[in-house]
């Protein structure tokens, strides 16, 4: 089984944002002094914390099943809410609303959620809910999260100061 931990972070005032991806499959407790050298940053330009932690997400499953072939089961750790209820218990009403509202509107999210329920339509997640911005994290679930999440504000605050040019917004870009 894989662990795969996934994080995202937004500066809504340059619209840019990182998604931050760990995985592993080995016991967690084995990693957590490596975890940050093994990191994989997705860039974002985006105002949207939500649209980062599922667009990351989808990226980082994507990037799994490119690299292992026949992932049946992984169990994903995020603090999203959102993803948590998506993945859980909105699937099928969105499914079966046609991703529309009441008004027969479509959602803004609906490409999001047809891409994010594609990508995972062949595999068996089980979705973990964790608290993010531990301050003292005691478990390794707690101390790997909070690693993704202390590296991955690292990235933001280093790159507000970079001047390089602008993207479109929703462009994903692997990082160092």
């Amino acid at each position: 089984n894989i662990s795969l931990f996934v994080d995202g972070s937004v500066n809504q005032v340059q619209q840019i944002a990182f998604g931050a991806m760990w995985h592993t499959c080995s016991e967690l407790s084995e990693h957590l002094s490596s975890i940050a050298s093994e990191l994989i940053f997705i860039n974002f330009c985006s105002k949207k914390s939500t649209f980062v932690e599922i667009s990351t997400a989808i990226f980082a499953i994507q990037w799994l099943k490119e690299r292992y072939s026949n992932i049946s089961s992984l169990t994903l750790y995020t603090d999203c809410q959102s993803l948590v209820d998506l993945i859980h218990r909105r699937k099928e009403k969105l499914i079966a609303n046609n991703f529309s509202t009441k008004s027969g509107k479509f959602l803004g999210n609906r490409d999001l959620y047809i891409e994010l329920f594609q990508t995972i339509q062949d595999v068996n997640i089980a979705i973990v809910k964790v608290k993010g911005h531990i301050r003292n994290p005691e478990t390794a679930i707690e101390k790997i999260f909070a690693t993704v999440d202390q590296e991955l504000r690292k990235k933001l605050a280093a790159r507000k100061n970079d001047k390089e040019g602008s993207h479109t917004r929703g462009l994903k870009q692997r990082l160092p």
